[in-house]
Formats: C-alpha cells, sequence, structure tokens
C-alpha cells in the first residue's frame, strides 16, 4: 500500500512518524505531517500504522485524543462542533476507549469471512445497534431474525424464505406461472438493521425503525412494495415491469437503479436521493411528478407537499448510516439525537436550554453509546443516561 498522497510520504517513513509522535520525540514539522496524513488518507488505511507499530492503538489514540480535546476547546467560539477535524479523527477517539482496537489489530476472519466483532458493553452503557428485524408472514406469524439460524425458514405458501447471515432471500418451491401471491413484511425495530433480497432480485436494506412490505411473488404489470422508515434499495432492471415504493400518498417509479428513500417523521421532509439510473417522484398524482438525475434529491415537505428539488446532494451524509456511521452537516441537535434514538433503542429526554447547536462530523456507528456522547460533549451539552432514557442537559 503506498501512500505518496497527500503528503509524498512512504509506508515506512509514516510508521517512523508514528512511533516518534507516540515517543515524544517528532518535531513540530513532523508532528503536522503526521496530522496533514490524517486530514486526507482514507480511514481503511489508517490500519498500517498500528501493525508496524510497537504501540498500541489504545496509548495512540489517547494522545490523539487530548490533542483533540485541545484543539476543540480553542476553536469552539461559534455554536458549531466539528467533529471530524481530521478524517480518521472519529477512529481514533474510539480507539482512546479501547472498545475498536479489534477493528485495527484483529484482522482474523470469522466463519463467514468477515471480521467477527465483539463489544465490551460496560455496565450502564448501550451497545450499539446490530444485524436482526422481524419477519411477518402472510398469515400473521412472526419470526424474529436475530434469532434465527442461517438456511430455510418457515415457507410462505410456495415461497422458500432462505437465511443467509444478515440478510434474507426468496425463492419459489415451484415453477410455472401459477404462484400464489402472498405478502410479507420485514421490519427492524429500533436498534436494528437488515437486508431482504425481493422475489424479483432487487435488494432492500432497511435502517433502524423501518419496514418493507412486499408480494412474495411480482406476476402483474409492476413490482409494488410499501416502505417507512429509511431504506436503500438496488433494483434488478425490468423494462415490462417498472418497480414502484409507496409511502402514503408519495410514489417512486423506477425500471432499475439505486436509490434511498427517507420516511422519518423527526425531519420536516421525506426525501429520495439518487445514486445511479432514474426515478420519478409523484406525490397524490402524476401531475405533480419529479424526475431525478444521479446525485439529486427529491425533498417532500410534510406540511405543504411541495416537492423541491436538490441538486448538489452530499452523498456521503445520506448513504452514512449504510457505511456504518453518522455524518452531520450542520445537522441541529435534536436531529442528532433522533438519530441516536433510533440506533440506540432509547428515549430522549430534551431539557437543554439556550440557542440550537450544530455538528458537523462522522463518528462511526459500530461503537458505545457513551462513546458517542463523550464526542458530543466536547460541545458543551452534558448528557445523563438513566438505563434507557437519555437526558440532554445544558
Amino acid at each position: 500500500m503506498s501512500h505518496k498522497e497527500p503528503t509524498g510520504l512512504t509506508d515506512a517513513e509514516l510508521a517512523l512518524l508514528a512511533r516518534k509522535y507516540l515517543d515524544h520525540s517528532a518535531t513540530d514539522a513532523e508532528a503536522r505531517a503526521l496530522h496533514q496524513w490524517y486530514d486526507k488518507v482514507d480511514e481503511k488505511e489508517i490500519e498500517f500504522i498500528f501493525t508496524r507499530s510497537a504501540q498500541t492503538p489504545d496509548q495512540f489514540g489517547e494522545q490523539m485524543l487530548s490533542e483533540l480535546q485541545e484543539m476543540i476547546t480553542k476553536e469552539k467560539g461559534r455554536k458549531v462542533v466539528k467533529i471530524n477535524w481530521w478524517r480518521a479523527a472519529a477512529i481514533l477517539l474510539l480507539v482512546a476507549g479501547g472498545l475498536i482496537a479489534f477493528l485495527l489489530t484483529n484482522n482474523q476472519a470469522g466463519k463467514n469471512g468477515k471480521s467477527e466483532i465483539v463489544h465490551n458493553t460496560p455496565s450502564g452503557d448501550v451497545a450499539p445497534g446490530r444485524d436482526g428485524a422481524i419477519l411477518t408472514l402472510s398469515d400473521n406469524r412472526k419470526i424474529v431474525l436475530d434469532d434465527a439460524g442461517n438456511g430455510n425458514l418457515t415457507p410462505d405458501g410456495d415461497v422458500r424464505i432462505v437465511k443467509n447471515g444478515n440478510e434474507i432471500t426468496y425463492a419459489f418451491n415451484s415453477t410455472g406461472a401459477a404462484r400464489e401471491v402472498r405478502y410479507n413484511t420485514v421490519s427492524t425495530p429500533r436498534g436494528r438493521q437488515f437486508k431482504v433480497v425481493l422475489p424479483d432480485g432487487t435488494s432492500a436494506v432497511l435502517d433502524a425503525a423501518s419496514s418493507v412490505y412486499f408480494p412474495t411473488a411480482f406476476i402483474g404489470n409492476e413490482r409494488k412494495v410499501k416502505v417507512t422508515g429509511q431504506v436503500y434499495f438496488e433494483v434488478t432492471p425490468d423494462k415490462t415491469k417498472p418497480f414502484i415504493v409507496q409511502n402514503n400518498d408519495m410514489e417512486i417509479e423506477v425500471l432499475g437503479t439505486a436509490f434511498n428513500v427517507n420516511t422519518y417523521n423527526d425531519d420536516d421532509a421525506r426525501s429520495v436521493t439518487l445514486l445511479h439510473g432514474s426515478v420519478k417522484v409523484s406525490k397524490g398524482n402524476a401531475a405533480d411528478a419529479t424526475f431525478l438525475s444521479p446525485g439529486q434529491q427529491a425533498r417532500i415537505n410534510n406540511n405543504n407537499g411541495k416537492i423541491d428539488i436538490v441538486k448538489s446532494v452530499d452523498m456521503d451524509e445520506v448513504m452514512a448510516w449504510k457505511d456504518g456511521a453518522f455524518q452531520f452537516n450542520e445537522t441541529g441537535l435534536s436531529k442528532v439525537m433522533a438519530q441516536l434514538a433510533r440506533w440506540y433503542d432509547v428515549d430522549v429526554e430534551m431539557r437543554i436550554t439556550g440557542g440550537e447547536r450544530f455538528f458537523n462530523g462522522r463518528i462511526s456507528r459500530n461503537i458505545n453509546l457513551s462513546q458517542v456522547l463523550e464526542i458530543l460533549r466536547l460541545s458543551d451539552v452534558n448528557f445523563r443516561l438513566e438505563d434507557k432514557k437519555l437526558i440532554v442537559l445544558p
């Protein structure tokens, strides 16, 4: 792996800088060079420093955390908290707590070829959300997918439902056109996320507190599903059968594309963000239809029903949840708390007074709630966690 950009330093040189930084022998220029590298580098590349250094991630993180806190104190004139001064700041803050050292030091694969994650959750803390959902069959039987083992689940008619890790797929037990259509729902409670591969091969990834309602076979001239919460779709192309997503009076029509739907009620608008392909978004009737191009977002105002198009969208922010992160761009405290409530399955009580606080930055969703709160406390916001209630204090 090479690190010629942006610092022009090689792996060995960067590893040497890290060691000198840790033993306090780095010059000011060397420390700046290391910080500049953190400002630009892909977070996935950070690992090499720890694999080449005799120091532990905990020690490195603690030292960087101290400097981050000092910088925050100096730059806190505005009521905007920049959580991610360096691209890797969130990782370093978490490493300081020793809770994600495994991400940097333990690359042994689990049984499915992925790293196995084990969270150490102290008493009184709240672990992050995880994979899991509830599958409701056509006869209202419910299967808790968190507890179900891999393999065939209870069939629904002539449909075979197979679980594999954090997803379920649908397949037919019989061939031919005479297929009985039933309806299933996959729903995620707070603190869960899951993926379902629909009968046509379309994949739907559900964020916490979300659902998708769909037929066990798409046999008509369209493929229609209903959603709540936030769902990311990658639609299998089929020019003969448009794929339609509904949320109350909002309808999204596509042929084959990838897009994100956010219908949480803590915002003043529902949104559809297009990654690639094309979609038609309408509310109430086709006369109000709006067509999106890749990189655009349609926002339906929940108060007046007006559809606005945002032509320049921060895709990192939109898709952060799917990539395992919270990302804030001038995000108000109440909206930050709404995200934490869903992912950590806690109730939030706002007791804070004074003006609104806004947050910028990126934080991993794979850490305990206390770690996130430690970062947010740098904005002069205080918290108290009482069982599953998070109280926001002045």
